[in-house]
């Protein structure tokens, strides 16, 4: 497919030339190179360079060459560790020296046996202490356990010497203490240097070896394309018969991917909707109020998926799971594409997951706006890009930060810590302060601008790259279901691949960007506190059942701790909500009876049954709800739960105020109270 024919041109990651234009020397991946930290300086002999970054100048290996940079890595430690620093393409030649062949051997060579030296210099220091104080140097180093008696006999041969047995007991103390495992320490440090120049030789090799994951992931991406294209994921299935869309009309995209469960409730109905698999949910789209709504032209296309956040479904299992339930056999995450043809209707299954938008408002990535990008380093395996925003936003964030910082300055200077701390016995400090910049997630170092002057600017092309090809597998399915399939006949000739092409069969609908919500967003709570004001005797409220749930819980737990005959998985086990068994509850819907205006909290009263000699006996139950965990049913209106879904601020959020609205909905339209 050509540039112009895509959702979105591709970002250029640019190119980089890494030849010496004075020399003709080239960096090749895997090369010894020395790296010194300013050009002023002048270049250390051979044996004066080590591994370490923290030294003026330092010998690693080429892991990495990008577009506008290399990156150079020292050898790895004993444990795994090592350091890398990038180099910008601008200072190549004036802060990095390539080795030759010979040097480098030499320098291994080198360094190795320096590290021997000094582990056997440090071995002989162990056997002269051994000595002075009467001890056998094989117990110490080899652990020689036939040498007990050899010890024995010199130590009674060193005491027998001594003049001041005190003086040799704290010689004896010290080496204990301090001077024998100060030995063993600096003998490990030397055997992990000696370890590192030893093993230092095949990392040339296994970073070459690394290279290959990037011709895998071409690889990947041209079989995803395959795959895409000719439907070896997916499966097509007509959901709706009828006479399809005229021959000429265009096939509009929504850039909005939607939610099942969340669009069940533009038209939810008094009883709640159950979808127990995929087919059913074909059947309520099919019908013509709802795919009019969801797919308004006579060629549309929609992304579906069940559920924005499945973690978050949590409740009580009474008052909100029969109101929407989708219990689909596939998964979440799994993409439906519902197809609109005229009156036909078909869904597409596939396994990719698209983005929260389908295609991006205009272009990705305009060159015209300079870009800020947040980079996290410190990674084993590379920087990682945590964001990417606008310099305009950056600047705006800058100026927010410098004015915390002022404020924060002002108020040490109003509020001298000694004299605050001595007021506020238990508070802290640094947290009373304004701002407390410790935790405001913003450090201006990690920023940097997304041009050829960052080391990271392949990593934001990367990340744009990889967004452009998410966005253009849309172009790449349509394209297999305009040749493979019958959903979209008759049509003429497309052919997506081209600018013009792609004009002619498509129109991209922006009905994302176009959403535009009109000051603030509906308070639910807000609303239940206009309603509650208006609660009095005969009132009917909600939630009263899953506070008492939540209340049963907390003793159910205590019960369970305390009971040593269950597994400890049992007795440790967290309960959201408990309903003991033969136990009513207040119930889902309650009628006050007792309530005083202004009050707090109100009195729920309810029967149990109870066995006793004679038989079962009625036990009266009481619990008192704060007013702020119910919901006044009888000062709601019919149709007041549409203003939380029309917001689509809210409508995502509807967990927050769906279970209490659709009670109400319900009980205003008389069905049976669920239990």
């Amino acid at each position: 497919m050509s540039e112009s024919g895509k959702l979105i041109n591709q970002v250029d990651s640019g190119s980089g030339d890494f030849e010496s234009s004075a020399s003709g020397v080239s960096l090749v991946l895997g090369d010894w190179v020395l790296v010194r930290q300013s050009e002023a300086e002048d270049w250390l002999p051979i044996e004066q360079i080590g591994v370490s970054e923290e030294g003026d100048q330092w010998f690693g290996c080429i892991n990495k060459i990008g577009s506008n940079f290399i990156q150079i890595q020292t050898p790895p430690t004993k444990e795994g560790s090592y350091s890398s620093r990038r180099v910008h393409k601008d200072e190549f030649w004036s802060r990095i020296k390539i080795m030759t062949p010979s040097d480098v051997s030499i320098l291994f060579s080198m360094r190795v046996q320096q590290y021997k030296n000094e582990s056997d210099d440090l071995l002989e220091e162990l056997r002269v202490l051994s000595r002075r104080l009467g001890l056998n140097p094989a117990n110490l180093i080899e652990g020689a356990a036939g040498a007990q008696e050899e010890s024995s006999g010199r130590s009674l041969s060193v005491l027998n010497a001594q003049d001041n047995i005190t003086q040799y007991q704290m010689a004896l103390k010290g080496a204990k203490d301090k001077g024998i495992p100060e030995i063993f320490s600096r003998l490990k440090v030397a055997h992990s240097k000696m370890y590192t120049w030893m093993s230092a030789a095949s990392l040339p090799l296994v970073i070459k070896a690394g290279d290959v994951k990037g011709y895998i992931g071409e690889i990947e991406d041209k079989l995803l394309n395959l795959d895409l294209y000719a439907g070896l994921s997916e499966k097509v299935v007509k959901c709706r018969e009828g006479e399809p869309a005229p021959f000429g009309e265009k096939l509009r995209v929504m850039q909005r991917r939607l939610y099942m469960d969340e669009e069940c409730l533009a038209a939810y109905q008094a009883g709640g909707m159950r979808f127990g698999k995929i087919a059913e949910f074909d059947e309520w789209l099919s019908k013509p109020e709802n795919m009019l709504r969801l797919l308004p032209f006579p060629r549309t296309v929609v992304a579906f998926q069940v559920r924005r956040k499945p973690a978050e479904r949590k409740w009580d299992g009474s008052m909100f799971s029969a109101f929407v339930q989708i219990a689909l056999e596939e998964s979440d995450k799994l993409t439906f594409m519902y197809i609109r043809n005229g009156d036909q209707l078909w869904r597409l299954n596939t396994s990719i997951v698209f983005e929260e938008n389908i295609f991006p408002d205009g272009s990705l990535y305009d060159a015209s706006e300079p870009m800020m990008a947040r980079v996290e380093q410190g990674y084993a395996s590379g920087p990682r890009l945590d964001q990417m925003i606008t310099k305009r936003e950056f600047d705006v964030l800058v100026e927010e930060h410098k004015l915390k910082e002022k404020e924060n300055r002002d108020w040490r200077r109003d509020n001298p810590k000694k004299e605050w701390e001595a007021k506020n016995a238990g508070r802290s400090y640094e947290f009373a302060m304004p701002h407390s910049l410790m935790y405001s997630g913003f450090r201006q170092k990690d920023w940097h601008p997304v041009d050829k002057s960052s080391v990271f600017y392949d990593e934001c092309m990367e990340k744009l790259s990889s967004q452009v090809k998410k966005y253009n597998r849309i172009a790449t399915i349509l394209q297999g279901i305009f040749d493979r399939s019958d959903v979209l006949h008759p049509h003429p000739p497309v052919q997506l691949w081209t600018a013009q092409g792609f004009m002619d069969a498509i129109e991209l609908i922006f009905d994302a960007s176009m959403v535009i919500d009109n000051g603030e967003k509906p308070d639910f709570l807000e609303f239940q506190k206009r309603c509650n004001a208006k609660l009095g005797i005969g009132s009917v409220i909600v939630g009263q059942e899953k506070y008492w749930k939540k209340k049963e819980a907390i003793k159910e737990m205590a019960r369970r701790q305390a009971d040593w005959r269950l597994t400890e998985g049992e007795r440790y086990r967290e309960l959201e909500y408990f309903h003991p068994h033969g136990n009513p509850g207040p119930g889902l819907y309650y009628t006050i009876e007792k309530f005083k205006p202004g009050a707090t909290m109100i009195k729920c009263d309810w029967e149990k049954e109870r066995w006793v000699r004679n038989g079962f006996k009625l036990i009266k139950c009481t619990i008192n709800v704060p007013v702020d965990q119910v919901l006044n049913i009888s000062a709601y209106q019919p149709g007041d739960f549409k203003r939380f879904f029309a917001d689509h601020r809210t409508r995502a959020e509807y967990m927050s105020w769906a279970p209490m609205l659709l009670a109400a909905e319900d009980w205003w339209a008389n069905a049976e109270p669920q239990k």
